[in-house]
């Protein structure tokens, strides 16, 4: 019984709940990264934090500028919709009169 409740406890996934260090401010883990490797295992998990806080920021940003890509193209269409419309409008109302 004891084996089956080990195999058991280990095919499950462990939660991922926030650390210490992600409540942590960017100054407070730069402070920590700015002593160097001699801080041990904090200085460790501080460079992951900022590094992981970088990386978040980097596919935010990347985001945000594709959307503003897609807004572009999507007004340049209806603008050149427009344009083409009033054109035929104007043309017609040339040709009837």
């Amino acid at each position: 019984m004891i084996v089956q409740e080990d195999i058991a406890h280990v095919g499950t996934a462990p939660t991922e709940e926030p650390g210490p260090w992600q409540s942590r401010s960017c100054e407070e883990l730069r402070a920590i990264a700015g002593r160097g490797v001699h801080g041990g295992e904090a200085y460790f998990a501080a460079i992951k934090e900022l590094e992981r806080r970088a990386h978040d920021t980097e596919v935010a940003i990347e985001h945000q500028l594709v959307e503003t890509a897609s807004l572009r193209r999507y007004r340049l269409w209806w603008s050149a919709v427009l344009i083409a419309a009033l054109a035929v409008v104007a043309v017609a109302r040339f040709l009837i009169f």
